[in-house]
């Protein structure tokens, strides 16, 4: 992401604006392309003689903001890597060389009848304690320094249309670090979602929207006592999750008190920004996989089916997690049933499915379960709605839709 003092933005009435460029403008491709060829070109160098060359060329532009926020996002996730190179610690060779230094002070500049001891000559004697030369000990002293880094790689394979587009999308992200709520509406892909907001740690509540999909609020931890930039910016790393749903919309109360600015910020899937994540695979597990393809095969668009199945359309919430079951049945007739596919079987997965399924508290939901697993009947008995055990590659579609019949509503 980009640093809070390379973000561009402006206010529009009580809206922050994220000030977004084009990504085919001619221009800022001709500078995407120049900053890669520039990192490129500056393998084996120090990051210090890096950073003098970025100020060479931004000297010649008036958005210098928009070359560092680049050349940020170059260095991101080690695409360009910096290493200290040294043969000995420089920490240790600096207190050797102090040592040495003290043990003879004062050190002049040239020697005389009193004071004999040179800075060449401890360097020297530095050089023979170490068994190096005297133009690697005064190379090595101060390699810990990050301007004397060494850019050891450096990841050219990068478009630059795509640098400009995962730039915009940096600027949105950077102005969410300054987010005291944040809340968003999604249509689908309600498992990507809430697998970044669990991995982030955010605290967040749950409700069905009456289009359909659900409403989602973030709240920060602290935000009651006082506002953190770090919790804004774990909010802000949702925000790439975000964009892999088809049909979203966001907004966020932003508190930029150090410009006298207290607004929002307001995006949709119409923004024009792209991420950077990969889409996830559409199954988790085998089972499930080939429950689907058992159901399309048996039922394909046949105008005859009674039911309905579809993919993880439901969040059931648990209060500080959720359970986004693996299918819904839907009956011609308007009735819904749940479908959970259970065919893991390492303990520690089966004893988390077990509790969010308890506490899901619902009747309406079949449970299939593979024979494979080590348990029984009685392991699940606390478990409410229908259970399935089945053997194979999946559960067979009649017993899933004979106990979706008992369970299912309206």
């Amino acid at each position: 992401m980009i640093s809070s003092k390379n973000l561009r933005f402006y206010f529009k009435g009580r809206e922050v604006k994220p000030a977004f460029i084009d990504p085919l403008d001619p221009e800022y491709l001709s500078m995407a392309r120049h900053l890669i060829a520039l990192y490129a070109s500056h393998q084996g160098r120090k990051r210090g003689e890096v950073e003098s060359s970025l100020r060479a060329y931004e000297s010649y532009k008036t958005d210098y903001k928009i070359v560092r926020g680049l050349a940020e996002l170059l260095e991101e996730n080690q695409r360009a890597r910096f290493v200290k190179v040294s043969p000995v610690d420089p920490l240790v060779l600096r207190r050797c060389i102090y040592s040495l230094a003290a043990r003879s002070y004062p050190i002049v500049a040239e020697p005389d009848l009193v004071y004999r001891t040179t800075r060449h000559g401890v360097l020297e004697q530095a050089a023979r304690e170490f068994s190096l030369t005297m133009d690697e000990v005064q190379a090595a002293m101060y390699t810990d320094l990050e301007e004397n880094q060494i850019l050891v790689e450096f990841d050219a394979n990068i478009d630059p249309e795509r640098l400009l587009h995962r730039y915009n999308l940096a600027l949105a992200q950077g102005i969410l670090y300054y987010a005291k709520e944040m809340r968003f509406y999604v249509a689908s892909h309600y498992k990507t979602i809430f697998k970044f907001i669990k991995n982030r740690r955010l605290m967040h509540t749950i409700s069905p929207a009456h289009a359909g999909g659900y409403l989602v609020k973030i709240d920060g931890r602290y935000s009651i006592f006082r506002h953190t930039i770090l919790y804004g910016l774990e909010m802000a790393r949702v925000l790439p999750a975000l964009l892999l749903c088809p049909r979203w919309h966001l907004e966020a109360d932003i508190d930029l008190s150090g410009y006298g600015f207290e607004g929002c910020l307001r995006l949709n899937h119409l923004s024009g920004l792209k991420t950077h994540y990969q889409e996830e695979r559409e199954f988790d597990s085998r089972w499930e996989e080939g429950f689907a393809i058992k159901f399309e095969k048996s039922f394909g668009r046949s105008k005859k089916r009674d039911w309905v199945l579809r993919r993880e359309d439901e969040i059931i919430d648990l209060k500080g997690s959720v359970l986004i079951p693996d299918f819904s049945l839907t009956h011609k007739d308007g009735r819904r049933a749940l479908l959970e596919i259970v065919g893991f079987w390492t303990p520690q997965y089966l004893q988390r499915k077990m509790e969010k399924l308890c506490r899901a508290e619902r009747n309406d939901i079949v449970i299939a379960v593979s024979k494979k697993l080590v348990c029984s009947v009685e392991d699940f008995s606390e478990l409410r709605g229908e259970l399935l055990f089945f053997s194979g590659n999946a559960p067979r579609i009649n017993e899933v839709l004979e106990r979706a019949e008992r369970c299912a509503v309206k």
